[in-house]
């Protein structure tokens, strides 16, 4: 026979938890004060509409209530200039026919996704970087001038910097079956928002290069999605995906024409980087 033996946990273990518990959950609640005042006030007039914007929520209604007009569907999952994949396009619809076809409800949207990305930065990268340079990230990102106005605005981009972030976030955890399959639905949250998101599945497989077992997990989602809507664009329009496919090939194959060669090229490049201390810093 065994005997359970019970150990009595000292009452000063048990303070430390609750301390270690408010510790962790007073950030988010912080974090929610500083979305609260920098995303939502003016939400709709603030900054003025632009006209890709206003085109993304007109397309994104449309393809809400069961009509897809242009650049909700064809010309769209190739297209280079309008890249609005209907993952994105289709959620931001139920956002801005929630709030009765007007723009502020796909703006709504995405700034939902700004805390979505804040919240996902200090809860998963704490278990990586610490709980201190996870809330320092996440204040970063939610107080930096650019992501105020970007996600205060529906743009595609939004979701795919939440699904690659997510994709990261899990990457830099062992290769596990949990984990990789997590890293495979962020990588499936952004394909399903921009064509960028390949610059993601590549980096993602060099990440794993090693651990082959783990590529099916990491690729699956985004493969059914894939799958899925190419399959849903091409029983509607047929021959019209290739000649996107076509268009998409010749325009990225001529890209050098357009952003120069050479010395050129590192110039761009550093005046990428130099722009601010933002982005100073990033690199």
């Amino acid at each position: 026979m065994t005997s359970e033996i019970n150990i009595p946990i000292p009452k000063s273990v048990s303070a430390y938890t609750r301390f270690r518990h408010r510790l962790l959950w007073w950030p988010l609640a912080l974090l929610f004060v500083m979305w609260v005042l920098l995303y939502l006030p003016h939400l709709r007039t603030v900054p003025g509409w632009y006209g890709d914007e206003t085109l993304i929520h007109n397309t994104a209604r449309d393809l809400a209530s069961g009509k897809a007009t242009n650049f909700a569907l064809w010309n769209t999952f190739w297209h280079p200039h309008y890249p609005y994949q209907p993952l994105y396009t289709f959620v931001c619809g139920l956002f801005a026919r929630a709030a009765g076809g007007d723009i502020v409800g796909s703006r709504l949207f995405n700034a939902l996704l700004a805390l979505a990305v804040a919240v996902s930065i200090y809860l998963l990268g704490r278990r990586s970087f610490g709980i201190l340079a996870a809330f320092f990230a996440a204040c970063l990102f939610l107080t930096y001038e650019q992501t105020i106005i970007h996600f205060r605005m529906c743009y595609a981009h939004n979701a795919t910097g939440l699904g690659l972030l997510l994709m990261t976030l899990f990457l830099l955890r062992p290769p596990r079956p949990a984990n990789d399959w997590k890293a495979g639905l962020g990588l499936m949250v952004a394909a399903g928002s921009h064509p960028l998101f390949i610059h993601g599945a590549i980096s993602a497989w060099l990440t794993r290069i090693l651990h082959p077992r783990s590529w099916v997990r990491l690729f699956l989602p985004t493969a059914v999605y894939l799958i899925i809507s190419l399959a849903v664009l091409y029983f509607f329009f047929g021959t019209w995906l290739i000649q996107d496919i076509v268009h998409l090939k010749n325009t990225f194959s001529s890209r050098g024409d357009h952003d120069g060669e050479g010395a050129y090229a590192v110039f761009n490049l550093l005046e990428f980087i130099l722009q601010d201390a933002f982005h100073l810093a990033a690199f």
